[in-house]
């Protein structure tokens, strides 16, 4: 028996709209210590991997480590009018996995436990020349400006000084943040570094602003690059995405 209740649905929502960008079904391993998940697109451009420990949840109930898949256009449609501050509550015998809304009106889904195979790429540390904290809703509006202009964006950091975002395509734009400036945290920089990446993949993962309050990133010349998110105090997102050449 497995069930467990996320004090805010809106988590879910947003985290699996960023994860059906990428995959049809999913497998969320459930151990006596947390949630976890990785899902990688057919291209195998991104990678996403989820870490959700026992101690963000209301209730956190394994009698049986196991893993419970699904579809996540389901689970899209289950949380699609979610609203602030209702519950989500999952459970599972085996066969079925059980979703339920709480908040004025209780409303209950139930779908197969689908066999979704795992992905079997070892975790890896990735090194980058470029560490940076930004405030999420900052890197949020120069995603969607780049987008205006074209579909690849360089991400650079000259110096200490300074991170830039760029787009080109049937016009120019770019992004530029001072260090010391509010949207900035924090920038180190062991190498100045360039690289370009897809900016629809880079797009999808953004629904995470909504739930995060800031975002790190990480990257090096032609690189992969790194995105960590924080969302509901404890749990972590980490998104890699391969760059493109230009």
């Amino acid at each position: 028996m497995i069930k467990i209740v996320i004090p805010e649905a809106k988590i879910f929502k947003e985290l699996f709209e960023a994860v059906g960008k990428l995959v049809d079904e999913v497998s969320l391993n459930i151990t006596i210590n947390g949630v976890f998940l990785r899902a990688m697109d057919i291209s195998q451009i991104a990678l996403i991997e989820v870490n959700l420990p026992r101690d963000m949840f209301l209730e956190y109930t394994v009698e049986e480590e196991g893993t419970l898949g699904f579809s996540t256009s389901n689970i899209q449609k289950v949380l699609k009018h979610v609203k602030k501050g209702e519950n989500l509550v999952l459970w599972s015998d085996g066969s079925y996995v059980n979703f339920r809304v709480e908040g004025l009106v209780r409303r209950e889904y139930r779908f197969r436990n689908l066999e979704v195979p795992v992905i079997d790429i070892p975790s890896a540390e990735l090194e980058t020349n470029v560490k940076a904290q930004l405030i999420a809703s900052v890197i949020n509006h120069a995603i969607q400006d780049v987008e205006v202009v074209g579909t690849i964006i360089e991400v650079e950091a000259p110096s200490t000084e300074e991170l830039v975002f760029r787009g080109r395509g049937t016009g120019v734009n770019e992004t530029r943040l001072k260090a010391g400036s509010v949207g900035l945290i924090s920038l180190e920089v062991y190498e100045p570094s360039k690289s370009q990446y897809d900016i629809s993949y880079l797009r999808s993962v953004m629904k995470l602003c909504k739930v995060s309050d800031v975002v790190s990133l990480g990257f090096s010349s032609d690189s992969p690059l790194l995105l960590d998110f924080q969302i509901g105090g404890t749990g972590k997102v980490r998104y890699i995405m391969a760059p493109v050449s230009i």
